[in-house]
C-alpha cells in the first residue's frame, strides 16, 4: 500500500511539473519601464501567441513545454528571449522604417467666387519615412507626386463650354502620427501635420461648341500668369495597416490664395482626398 500510494504522489508531482513548464508568463514594458498593452508573445518554433493586456502582463497556457518566446509590437524592436517563471521583456525604440504607396480620388479648387467648377479624378505617388519618437509617436515626412486642380462646365441651349485645371505637384508633407496596435498584427495610424508644394507643370484645356463649330486651346498657367506654384496647407489622414501592408485616407486643405494676379481680391484654394494603398519597409 505504501509502495503504491508513493508512486502515486511522485507521478502526480511529475505531472504537475510538466504542467508547469506548459504556462509560459511575464510582463512586457518599453525603455522607460512602462507596460505595452497590445504586445504581441509568440512561442518560437509554434503557431501558439497570446496578447499582452493592458498592464503588460501576459499568460500562455501552451500544449508543449517552451523554451524561447518572442515578444513583437509595432515601432518597438522585436526581441526573443529564453522562457524563465515570471519573464520581464523590455523592448526598444526601433529604427527609421521606410514606406511606398499609391492613390487615387479627388481634387478640386474652391473660393467664394467660383461657380460651375466641380471634382477632377486626382492620383498620387508617394515614398516616406518612419521615424520613431517612443511607443506610439512617429514623425513621418514624405515626398509625394500630386495631380490636382477643377474643372468648370456650362451648358445652354446651343452651346456648351467646358475647362479642365491640371496641377502637378512635388509635395512633402511633415506629419506627427499615432498607431494603436491591435491583435493579428492589425494596427490604426492617426496622422496629421502640415505641408508644403511646388507645382512642375500647370496647363488649362478648353473647349467651347457653338452653333455647331467647336474650338480648342491649351495654355500653360504659368506663363499667363495665372496660378502661383508654391502652395501650402494642412494634411491629415488616417492608415489602416496589417503586417507591412496599409490601406488609408488623405486629405489636403490648401491655406494659400492661388491666384498670381489678385487685383480683384479674389480668393481660390487647393483641396483633394486620396484613398491609397502601400507597402513598409
Amino acid at each position: 500500500m505504501k509502495k503504491l500510494l508513493l508512486s502515486f504522489l511522485l507521478s502526480l508531482a511529475g505531472g504537475m511539473g510538466l504542467s508547469a513548464q506548459n504556462v509560459v508568463s511575464g510582463t512586457v514594458i518599453d525603455k522607460e519601464g512602462n507596460p505595452i498593452p497590445g504586445a504581441k508573445i509568440e512561442v518560437v518554433g509554434s503557431a501558439e501567441f497570446t496578447i499582452t493586456e493592458l498592464d503588460g502582463t501576459f499568460r500562455l497556457e501552451t500544449q508543449n513545454p517552451a523554451k524561447k518566446v518572442k515578444a513583437q509590437y509595432v515601432g518597438l524592436n522585436s526581441k526573443t528571449q529564453t522562457v524563465v517563471p515570471n519573464m520581464l521583456i523590455k523592448l526598444t525604440n526601433s529604427h527609421i522604417g521606410w514606406n511606398v504607396n499609391i492613390g487615387f480620388g479627388g481634387a478640386n479648387i474652391t473660393g467664394e467666387d467660383l461657380e460651375d467648377n466641380s471634382m477632377i479624378p486626382a492620383y498620387k505617388l508617394g515614398v516616406g519615412v518612419e521615424i520613431p519618437l517612443g511607443r506610439n509617436w512617429w514623425l513621418m515626412p514624405s515626398l509625394e507626386y500630386k495631380l490636382k486642380g477643377t474643372k468648370f462646365e456650362d451648358k445652354g441651349s446651343d452651346y456648351s463650354e467646358k475647362e479642365n485645371i491640371d496641377l502637378h505637384y512635388l509635395q512633402v508633407p511633415i506629419m506627427g502620427a499615432y498607431r494603436l496596435n491591435f491583435k493579428n498584427d492589425m494596427d490604426l495610424t492617426f496622422k496629421a501635420g502640415i505641408y508644403v508644394a511646388y507645382a512642375l507643370k500647370g496647363k488649362g484645356k478648353y473647349e467651347e461648341i457653338y452653333d455647331g463649330r467647336t474650338e480648342k486651346e491649351t495654355y500653360n498657367l504659368f506663363e499667363e500668369d495665372v496660378i502661383k506654384r508654391f502652395d501650402s496647407g494642412v494634411a491629415t489622414g488616417i492608415d489602416f495597416g496589417y503586417k507591412r501592408f496599409t490601406v488609408g485616407l488623405d486629405l489636403n486643405f490648401s491655406f494659400i490664395n492661388l491666384l498670381e494676379d489678385n487685383e480683384d481680391d479674389l480668393s481660390i484654394y487647393n483641396g483633394a482626398m486620396f484613398f491609397s494603398v502601400g507597402y513598409r519597409f
